[in-house]
């Protein structure tokens, strides 16, 4: 089991934090630094959020030590108080623990087979080539049969 991932409860120095959490704190890694305002308007496209969410976020992520904020002027600044790639070395570490009983290996022999849905191989970015994928119907089996029509409400209506 991964060390420094607490269960249960929400995310802990050694946790991953939730999506909303994660989603400022990207934008903090992104910036460097911002305030509530700019916080808020970077994710306003993907995720339109209330000015007081947004703080209620940043200041969760303050309370659990993910975040620093300082004053300036009426308002605070916030900027991620872990790295980027800290978390992800965490989020990975959870991953392989729930989801390949902690073996590095099956995680990566996970990644060098995992389907694209196009027939090809996911080699990762680490420099290794696509494979195709062999197919898992005999060579020999029958095309599958056309799907039939599919009528609307209207025309079973009319």
């Amino acid at each position: 089991m991964a060390q420094g991932i607490a269960k249960g409860g929400g995310a802990g120095a050694g946790e991953i934090p939730p999506p909303l959490e994660l989603a400022c704190l990207t934008v903090l890694w992104k910036r460097g630094e911002a305030d509530v305002g700019e916080v808020r308007e970077a994710m306003h496209e993907s995720r339109p959020l209330a000015y007081t969410t947004v703080m209620t976020v940043l200041e969760r992520l303050a309370a659990k030590g993910m975040v620093t904020r300082q004053k300036s002027g009426r308002s605070f600044r916030y900027a991620p108080a872990r790295k980027r790639e800290e978390m992800r070395a965490l989020a990975v570490a959870q991953l392989v623990d729930q989801f390949f009983d902690g073996s590095l290996a099956e995680f990566s022999r996970y990644l060098r087979t995992m389907s694209l849905g196009s027939g090809t191989l996911l080699a990762a970015e680490s420099g290794l080539e696509e494979v195709s994928i062999p197919s898992r119907e005999p060579a020999d089996a029958p095309p599958l049969p056309p799907a039939s029509p599919v009528s609307t409400l209207d025309e079973t209506l009319l």
